[in-house]
């Protein structure tokens, strides 16, 4: 069984974590914060050592039990890489490949919007 809850609001003060997710055996939590775009905002480059690498501070939380005992740690996400899915576009482009999205995924994307856009229009559950 899968539910995926939604949530967005233009009138919260503090931003909410991005995604919770909850199991059986516990729950992980992470804030949206995607580093790289601030960096490339603040003009670093993704050349430098490191980049796409998260602060501790950013890391996302699990809970679970692990042999019968509770644990609630800190967990780094993957380093992220803007430059590795261009080099995938390009790749795709110039050569035939595999697109680092595939299309699938891309009008499954649409599909969601234009549904939140409709239910939010229609004030409707909009199925996929």
């Amino acid at each position: 069984h899968f539910r995926c809850t939604l949530k967005s609001s233009i009138l919260g003060r503090e931003a909410g974590p991005g995604y919770i997710v909850h199991g059986a055996l516990g729950s992980f939590v992470k804030s949206w914060v995607d580093v790289q775009e601030p960096a490339l905002i603040r003009g670093e480059s993704p050349c430098q050592p490191g980049w796409g690498r998260e602060s501790e501070q950013d890391w996302g939380i699990l809970n679970t039990v692990v042999d019968g005992i509770p644990v609630r740690k800190r967990y780094p996400s993957l380093p992220g890489d803007y430059p590795a899915w261009w080099r995938g576009v390009e790749h795709a482009l110039r050569e035939g490949g595999a697109p680092p999205v595939r299309l699938e995924d891309s009008l499954l994307n649409m599909r969601i919007i234009e549904a939140a856009l409709e239910s939010q229009r229609s004030r409707t559950v909009v199925p996929l």
